[in-house]
């Protein structure tokens, strides 16, 4: 099995891309990276019995 986890945060949000991502330019205050990385171990903790008998074999950022 193949998993992609989408950071969606840039140091700039490039003019190019086409990724859901914003730049930590674009916040007034702290951008929210505990909250995201909360959420995010939540979904890997909620999706982790269904694959139970699985073995990751790469992870892509």
């Amino acid at each position: 099995m193949h998993v992609y986890v989408h950071i969606p945060f840039c140091l700039k949000k490039c003019a190019y891309c086409d990724f859901a991502s914003t730049g930590l330019d674009a916040f007034s205050g702290r951008p929210p990276l505990d909250e995201y990385f909360r959420a995010l171990t939540a979904e890997i903790e909620s999706r982790a019995p269904l694959m139970d008998d699985t073995s990751v074999s790469t992870i892509y950022f």
